[in-house]
């Protein structure tokens, strides 16, 4: 239990992007009925918070910005004493709320940011141009530095998709300065109709170094998801190699879904529900939703990413 200090919630399954390595190009999402009310997320909290020694909050989707009144909802997160309050979006929403989301008490940013270019970025978003996506997601980039947040890229790297990204964002984040991430493609529910397209770290590796120099390991933290490192020019960025060197035996995070179901993993099919559960029922599926938790990594998964978030 006391390994436990991360919670990532999902607010909805529901995005306005059909990425292919998260979701079906015609996705059913769940009835908003069906999802959690902020007070019954806000509740679930602050159970977990009595048993477990949670630190930081991470809220996802889907896309969590598509759920209404969330920032009073951050804002009752800080107020609970979370310091560490992140959220991870697609940003096509994230420039209007930005001022607010920081008044509210958010921290940090992960950003989806699949490709500069803005052919392939389309293809990966499968969304059409005349949505501006593309302008949105950098306008939304470069306001958050602006305005001081902690901001973080997330790029899925897809063979014959985005494969010639990397150089590029590592470009943009030395002008920017922000934190890139680069993500092998996870054997994860619609994900493993691309398993060809799998771009692993070693093969990141091999583009950085001809471009950067040889690189070495970064401190991180025991639970980090990222391996980070740091080039000889001084340029930093991380790799979420999943697939290739799994972090299951440090994973430190719980995961709440829109619908009030808790997940150990990404990669478990099955959430155990805590909706309508009294205080003694909720304790004991805590446990065994951290005892479902894989030591070694499962691999070929149902679940879609969207459903539970990234």
């Amino acid at each position: 239990m006391n390994s436990i200090q991360k919670l990532r919630i999902s607010l909805t399954d529901a995005c306005n992007f059909r990425c292919p390595y998260c979701m079906p190009l015609n996705p059913k999402f769940q009835a908003k009925m069906d999802h959690l009310s902020f007070e019954e997320i806000l509740q679930t909290v602050r159970r977990l918070k009595n048993i477990l020694p949670l630190k930081q909050i991470r809220l996802t989707g889907g896309e969590p910005l598509l759920r209404p009144r969330i920032v009073g909802f951050i804002h009752e997160l800080h107020l609970m004493g979370f310091e560490d309050i992140g959220l991870t979006t697609n940003g096509f929403y994230l420039k209007e709320n930005l001022l607010s989301l920081k008044e509210a008490g958010l921290k940090s940013i992960n950003l989806s940011l699949d490709s500069l270019n803005e052919e392939s970025f389309y293809k990966l978003a499968r969304v059409k141009p005349t949505t501006n996506a593309y302008k949105k997601v950098i306008d939304s980039l470069i306001m958050a530095k602006t305005l001081g947040f902690q901001v973080k890229t997330n790029t899925v790297l897809m063979k014959g998709y985005n494969d010639d990204q990397i150089i590029p964002i590592l470009e943009l984040s030395k002008r920017l300065d922000f934190y890139p991430r680069f993500l092998e493609l996870m054997s994860l529910g619609e994900a493993r109709e691309y398993k060809e397209n799998l771009m692993s770290m070693q093969e990141m590796l091999t583009v950085i170094h001809k471009a950067y120099g040889r690189t070495r390991l970064q401190h991180s933290p025991k639970d980090s998801t990222s391996v980070n490192l740091k080039a000889e020019t001084g340029l930093e960025f991380g790799i979420i190699a999943s697939e290739t060197e799994p972090f299951c035996q440090n994973c430190s995070r719980l995961r709440l879904s829109a619908d009030g179901k808790l997940y150990g993993c990404l990669m478990k099919d099955e959430g155990i529900s805590i909706k309508n559960c009294s205080d003694e029922e909720f304790k004991h599926k805590v446990e065994t939703a951290i005892l479902m938790k894989p030591y070694h990594r499962i691999y070929n998964a149902d679940t879609v990413m969207h459903s539970i978030g990234g």
